[in-house]
């Protein structure tokens, strides 16, 4: 689909279903779109939910274990450590070749 954001038109895509999965709250209408920016660029992806913002510094930073580049690893360029849970950070390019 497609949102207008500040008058900008933005495509609108579905994260679960780009990694291969079914969205857990679909049609419950919990989803939530987080609009990400990339070289002045932007695409929107549909999430289940956003628990938390974080601020994640360099060295938070973990490699992706190589066994992690099957189905959807690809599309995470590195996971942080933050408290006691790791987080995947998302490669935008690989997600949305098209747009980056």
């Amino acid at each position: 689909g497609v949102l207008d954001i500040r008058g900008r038109v933005v495509q609108v895509y579905d994260l679960a279903s780009m990694l291969g999965s079914a969205s857990y709250g679909e049609g419950s209408g919990g989803q939530v779109v987080l609009v990400v920016s990339l070289n002045e660029n932007d695409v929107g992806i549909v999430v289940d939910s956003v628990s938390d913002i974080i601020f994640a510094r360099a060295e938070d930073m973990r490699p992706v274990p190589a066994n992690g580049s099957q189905r959807g690893g690809e599309m995470v360029s590195a996971l942080v450590k933050n408290d006691d849970r790791l987080i995947a950070i998302l490669n935008l390019p690989a997600l949305f070749p098209d747009h980056f």
